[in-house]
């Protein structure tokens, strides 16, 4: 049996959860909660197999609750759609399930928990490694339409506070999620974080040109030219003397 624990403040959401648990045989709901308080205490408690959270709720966020466990189940986000709730769960989530969403949506969703569950890697201390890998998406929202943008398509990354711009041959497009977020779970032998507002793909790095106070700046394929910092160049040196 998959354990589950469930959370959202919309008792309508939590019957139709229960509802779609009740209808699979190997699904056991363990406990539901309202808010993030509860279901970070039932989380604690019962270790389950899988939790379905809701994004926003009163107290701790979903997002909130899934960095504060040391070590996590596997997570499937059940949300109306956000910009910013997108970004996160390309970055950490098994899945997400945008409301209102299907019972055949419900049930791929089952079936992906499933499979992470029986390889018999969901003891790592994120999700997104129990899943093998790093993020190959980033998902953006623009004028009400969601955009996956290939990782290895973005010559750099920049931005500052809760917004980074993915900066691509063509375009660039805009998405809601913190850089130091952002930079722990990017493949650090692909991306490197040159300034603390920028990171850039190595494989679309031209030439670096060194400058005074041990700085330099970044030629990239189209031309871009991106500050880094000393920190930021020790980095880029270190990684390009491993490639």
């Amino acid at each position: 049996m998959i354990r589950i624990v469930i959370a959202d403040d919309e008792p309508l959401a939590r019957r139709a959860l229960r509802e779609l648990i009740g209808r699979e045989d190997d699904l056991e709901l363990t406990g539901e909660a309202a808010t993030g308080g509860e279901a970070l205490r039932l989380l604690r408690q019962q270790s389950p197999d899988l939790a379905i959270l809701d994004i926003r709720m009163p107290g701790p966020s979903g997002l909130e609750i899934l960095e504060s466990l040391d070590d996590p189940p596997l997570v499937i986000f059940a949300t109306a759609f956000d910009g910013h709730a997108v970004t996160a769960f390309e970055l950490q989530a098994l899945d997400y399930l945008l409301k209102p969403f299907s019972g055949r949506r419900f049930a791929a969703s089952m079936d992906r928990a499933r499979a992470a569950l029986a390889s018999g890697r969901v003891d790592s201390s994120r999700t997104a490694e129990a899943l093998g890998g790093r993020p190959r998406h980033i998902v953006v929202r623009e004028r009400g339409v969601i955009r996956p943008i290939p990782v290895a398509d973005v010559l750099c990354f920049t931005g500052s506070d809760d917004y980074v711009e993915l900066h691509l041959e063509a375009r660039s497009h805009l998405a809601s999620v913190r850089m130091k977020h952002l930079a722990t779970h990017l493949d650090p032998d692909l991306f490197v974080r040159v300034h603390r507002s920028v990171i850039v793909n190595l494989r679309k790095v031209a030439e670096v040109v060194p400058e005074t106070g041990g700085r330099a700046e970044i030629v990239l394929t189209d031309g871009r030219r991106v500050p880094a910092s000393r920190s930021g160049w020790r980095r880029l040196r270190a990684v390009l003397k491993r490639a």
